[in-house]
């Protein structure tokens, strides 16, 4: 391998899904509850007979999984950029399959975190981006993301 260095990031993005993926139930719902009020009293200076709890209600739920997505799209994007920085083959396929069995880590790290539960249907949710970029990138690029034009 030539540039050791870039592999920080991805390690950088593991230690932060770890990281939040060690709060407890309550502990994780109210920071995503928090950045969600805030969005939603910003909304209400907008549109002042917005129902803020009616909306919370609605939203939290969506809020969690898209920020679960974001995060492993994220290391997704790490994976790949460490592997075509070290110019390693098949760079979109095997940086999915390193984020999908982090997922299932994830998953099984908070079967053992206070009021978490680890599930299938959650795993699937953290990797379809990855999956779709993955796909997308092998139809138009091949197996090497690297020799992209441009």
């Amino acid at each position: 391998m030539k540039n050791k260095k870039v592999w920080l990031l991805p390690l950088a993005v593991m230690a932060a899904i770890w990281f939040f993926s060690s709060a407890g139930a309550t502990e994780s719902s109210m920071m995503s509850g928090s950045l969600l009020g805030l969005v939603l009293d910003f909304m209400k200076g907008i549109f002042p007979d917005l129902d803020k709890a009616r909306w919370f209600a609605q939203l939290h739920f969506y809020i969690r999984k898209l920020a679960h997505m974001t995060e492993f799209t994220l290391l997704y994007g790490s994976f790949i950029f460490a592997m075509t920085k070290n110019r390693i083959s098949w760079a979109g396929p095997k940086a999915f399959a390193l984020t999908l069995a982090y997922a299932c880590l994830d998953e099984f790290h908070q079967t053992f975190v206070p009021g978490r539960y680890g599930c299938v249907p959650d795993v699937m949710i953290d990797t379809i981006l990855p999956l779709l970029i993955t796909l997308l990138g092998l139809a138009v690029w091949g197996p090497d993301f690297e020799k992209r034009p441009g």
